[in-house]
This record gives C-alpha cells, sequence and structure tokens, in this order.
C-alpha cells in the first residue's frame, strides 16, 4: 500500500487535497465550534506532522478500500503477506462499548479501534443491518469500512466538510446503496 501514510511521510503538502469547511452554521464538538479553525488546522504543516490514533492517515479512496480488504482477509494481503494477527484484528473489529457518545451527540458503538454498525438504527455504513460493518468516518468528510457479511470494503473520500449531521446525511445513503448493489 505504496499511498498510504500516516503524515507527510516525506510528499509535499501542497500536492494533498485541502480539506474545506462548507457549513455557515456553527458545529460544536465537545464545547468548541469546529468550523472556525477547521481550514486552518487541518491543513496546516503541523497538522500533517502530528501523529494520533484516529487522525492523520493520507491516502487515497482505492488505497484506503484495500486497506479494509486486508482487514476483511484477516489481516493478510492479496499476495499472501500477513500484516496483522488475525486474532488482534478480531479484538478490534468487534463492539466493545455502546451508548450516548457526549462528543457526537449521538448513540454509538465503539471497537478497540473502529466504530462499528448498529442492529437497530442507522449507521454512517448504511440505513439497516450494519451491525456486524466496522470503519471511521474521519475529518467530516470521508468514511471507510469494511462489510464481512457481504465481503466488502468501501472507501468514499471528500474533502468538502460540514459536521457531524451532514456525515450521516451524506453517507448513510451511499454507504446503504453501494452495500444493497453488492449483496450476496
Amino acid at each position: 500500500l505504496p499511498a498510504l501514510a500516516f503524515g507527510k511521510a516525506g510528499r509535499d503538502t501542497a500536492t494533498f487535497a485541502y480539506a474545506y469547511w462548507l457549513n455557515e452554521r456553527p458545529v460544536v464538538v465537545a464545547g468548541v465550534d469546529v468550523g472556525a479553525t477547521f481550514e486552518r488546522t487541518n491543513n496546516a504543516e503541523t497538522f500533517f506532522d502530528a501523529f494520533g490514533p484516529a487522525v492523520g492517515l493520507v491516502t487515497d479512496a482505492g488505497t484506503l478500500a484495500s486497506l479494509y480488504d486486508i482487514f476483511l482477509r484477516g489481516g493478510v494481503t492479496r499476495s499472501g503477506a500477513r500484516l496483522l494477527s488475525a486474532d488482534v484484528l478480531a479484538e478490534y473489529t468487534c463492539g466493545v462499548v455502546s451508548g450516548w457518545d457526549r462528543s457526537n451527540k449521538a448513540p454509538m458503538t465503539f471497537g478497540r479501534g473502529f466504530m462499528m454498525g448498529s442492529w437497530w438504527m442507522p449507521s454512517v455504513y448504511g440505513w439497516w443491518g450494519t451491525k456486524r460493518c466496522f470503519g471511521h468516518a474521519g475529518g467530516f468528510s470521508t468514511v471507510a469500512f469494511a462489510d464481512p457479511d457481504r465481503g466488502l470494503s468501501v472507501a468514499i473520500v471528500t474533502n468538502g466538510n460540514r459536521g457531524r449531521n451532514d456525515i450521516i446525511k451524506r453517507f448513510t445513503p451511499l454507504g446503504h446503496a453501494i452495500r444493497r448493489a453488492c449483496a450476496r
């Protein structure tokens, strides 16, 4: 996965697709209006130099979907190279905690490394039947996930951001349509 890297990884940030804030109304997460400084923060050189577990991955949609394909294969690439232990991956792709997420102001289920789908309500992975799906919604503009029931890996990458409610509005119908089109 040569296009997959955390941060700059020696690349010129002028070649990156910058993130843009498109919402005119305030979007408050954990008491902070993220829209007020979104572009300045998310396009700064220091942002790309930072390393965090849920931020900073810089890649394209095809490579991101390929990463989720590796997860679906139990941590093994298409060429047969093992990148992750199947046991460790299993630990990270099952729900660990569910409840009201005060930052996102929504009911959510999280695993040790991923946002999980839901059996009882819509998620960014689709309108229903997403319980075994796992993935991540990044920067209010990107959703990547795997659907083990369909053997499907998905990456939807944009750079226009409007906030957490818009993620549901945009990506839930897309995830649903993709999963429906790829039903086994």
